[in-house]
């Protein structure tokens, strides 16, 4: 039946055949494979009924277009092989009662959510009209705005000459891919998962779906911006659900992809429309971005280098060449969302900053607090005379924009104490670290857990949160307690220590990620709240200067034992390959090659030991 009816409904195309001939034809394929079969399919399309039912009951009527007779007919064109098929998974999910437009991921057995979009003679799942907008509004309201490297109208209009046609093209291959990826964004926002203990994450099956479109280009380099797009995107994702293996190497070949392309130097932009030129110079710098953060938050050295960059940022091209060309309002938000780019480009150049003069391998380890000093003192200076206040001129999003940099610039103050803290050799240093852990712990605070600060910012919030708890904790098993001041007057670390794990609580509804620095946290939390409960008992408990025979009555001698992330350098792949192509592509046993994604790349298993930035 695959090979007769080939998309189904919705959008540009249609069935090659009339319905009742579809209809017809289905009945006598099952009388042909006898009475099993119809009663199979009898039961199937009684399933069917029931679920649509059930969803009429969870979703308002604007959000359920009239199911068509074919509905049946998508679900059984669509090959086993030649589509990634969650149906199985999310037929044990129950609906979520959301808004329509951001309906949770679509099930291919349905026919009223699915689309069919072919491929070199495969059927490929895709939504249905309605709901795809809804997707893509999602990532130009969410994620996009973080990330400004595609042009909305030109998305829009590419989408639309992509799907008005009953094949895709050859050259719309990794813009197809892109789209799948920007659905797996989508489904992560809005906390989309299949049932079970062991899981895959959101959208986990539309990555799937976008790496077997795209194939091996990735690895050659051939494809247009839309690859570097795509792959920058797909790295954000394996970031945001934790996959640091995957986000290390799909933001090494986004980077790589841009080297081979010379989109870091100004001679490969010459011939370039102005536009292009723009959107490309965005692509590279966000790129750039993307590869700084993940590179330090596995603590592996990055591939786009300062000393190979030779072109200038986005904002310098629009406010020359494009400024002109548009009306003052648009020129305006293009404003908020360039500035905003400038200060991200600039907390790059901090990032490999930190790595080259703290955490690279050549730093001598006497150097390191010095180094860390001088670092954070060129960040502090930075935010006084330069990112001060900046928020106050932005729009509202811009706004949260602002709050979103100051959490990044926070990570990397906090990053840059981190050979400190894996030593646990503070040197008197131990209430600068406290106050360190209690400034960033207060940033966040003050923005609260609310689910309007997209999931970037809260995402953002919860890797603070983490890199916070981590500095204090550390600090205070640290065996240098000579320094430290928790004397009852001394409450604000108290406060914010239980806020913080009251927030982080909070934010595990919406961001997996919290849950993780929870558990993470789990055997150390006690310890350090029964510091402060011992401090806050009066003078008896920390008379003078406490010394380490007194600390430890109430400091267990192995305290330092049951902190998280302790690795100098992190394992990123555990999380991700613990049975699957790595195991069988080894020594003599039979290369499945791509064939095993679906089995060998299971995410799962023992959990990453990553501190995101």
């Amino acid at each position: 039946m695959s090979t007769l009816i080939n998309n189904g409904s919705g959008l540009a195309r249609r069935s090659i055949m009339p319905r009742r001939e579809n209809s017809e034809l289905r009945f006598s394929d099952a009388s042909a494979l006898g009475l099993s079969m119809e009663a199979r399919m009898a039961r199937i399309e009684s399933m069917m009924k029931s679920l649509l039912q059930e969803r009429a009951t969870y979703t308002s009527p604007p959000a359920v277009p009239p199911c068509d007779e074919t509905g049946s007919d998508i679900a059984m064109s669509m090959s086993m092989d030649d589509s990634v098929n969650p149906a199985l998974t999310f037929l044990s999910q129950p609906p979520h009662d959301i808004h329509p437009r951001l309906q949770d991921a679509i099930d291919p057995l349905l026919a009223t959510d699915t689309n069919n979009v072919r491929l070199d003679n495969r059927n490929l799942m895709f939504p249905d009209p309605a709901i795809y907008q809804g997707y893509i509004a999602t990532f130009f309201d969410e994620f996009h705005g973080y990330y400004p490297c595609v042009d909305e109208q030109r998305f829009r209009g590419r989408s639309q000459r992509m799907l008005a046609v009953p094949e895709v093209h050859p050259d719309d291959v990794c813009f197809l891919a892109l789209n799948y990826i920007i659905f797996a964004l989508h489904a992560v926002s809005n906390g989309i998962t299949a049932s079970g203990r062991q899981r895959k994450p959101s959208g986990w099956h539309w990555l799937q779906l976008a790496d077997k479109v795209v194939g091996k280009r990735p690895l050659m380099g051939h494809g247009d911006i839309s690859l570097a797009q795509f792959l920058l995107f797909k790295a954000i994702y394996c970031a945001l659900v934790d996959q640091p293996s995957l986000a290390y190497n799909t933001v090494g070949l986004a980077s790589r992809y841009t080297l081979q392309h010379g989109m870091n130097l100004k001679e490969s932009y010459t011939g370039s429309d102005v536009w292009e030129t723009f959107e490309r110079l965005r692509v590279f710098w966000n790129v750039l971005i993307a590869d700084r953060r993940i590179s330090l938050s596995c603590k592996r050295p990055y591939i786009l280098r300062d000393l190979d960059i030779g072109v200038e940022r986005p904002s310098d091209v629009y406010g020359r060449d494009i400024t002109p060309l548009v009306e003052p309002s648009q020129s305006e938000a293009a404003r908020e969302v360039n500035e905003y780019l400038d200060f991200m480009v600039q907390w790059a150049h901090f990032a490999g900053s930190l790595w080259d003069s703290v955490l690279a391998a050549h730093v001598h380890a006497n150097d390191l607090a010095d180094q860390a000093l001088t670092f954070n003192a060129a960040i502090d200076d930075f935010i006084v005379n330069t990112f001060a206040d900046i928020g106050d001129r932005w729009s509202v999003f811009a706004h949260r924009r602002c709050q979103y940099v100051r959490l990044c610039f926070d990570n990397l103050i906090l990053m840059a104490h981190r050979a400190t803290i894996s030593s646990l050799q503070f040197e008197g240093r131990t209430s600068d670290l406290l106050q360190v852990a209690v400034t960033s712990m207060a940033h966040v605070r003050v923005h609260g857990w609310v689910s309007t600060n997209g999931y970037l910012l809260r995402y953002q919030m919860v890797t603070t949160l983490a890199a916070s708890l981590h500095l204090l904790s550390s600090a205070l098993v640290g065996n240098h307690f000579d320094d430290i001041d928790l004397r009852p007057g001394n409450a604000l670390g108290k406060a914010e220590f239980n806020a913080a794990v009251d927030l982080l609580s909070g934010l595990a509804q919406s961001v997996p990620l919290a849950q993780r620095v929870l558990d993470d946290f789990e055997r150390i939390v006690p310890v350090v709240r029964h510091v402060f409960a011992k401090c806050a008992e009066g003078p008896s408990s920390l008379q003078g200067a406490p010394d380490w025979a007194v600390s430890g009555d109430f400091i267990p001698a192995d305290a330092a034992k049951l902190l998280p992330y302790k690795e100098r350098v992190p394992d990123i792949c555990v999380s991700v390959l613990y049975n699957g192509i790595w195991a069988t592509n080894v020594g003599s046993k039979t290369d499945r090659g791509f064939s095993a994604w679906d089995a060998g790349l299971e995410p799962g298993g023992a959990r990453s030991s990553v501190l995101w930035v």
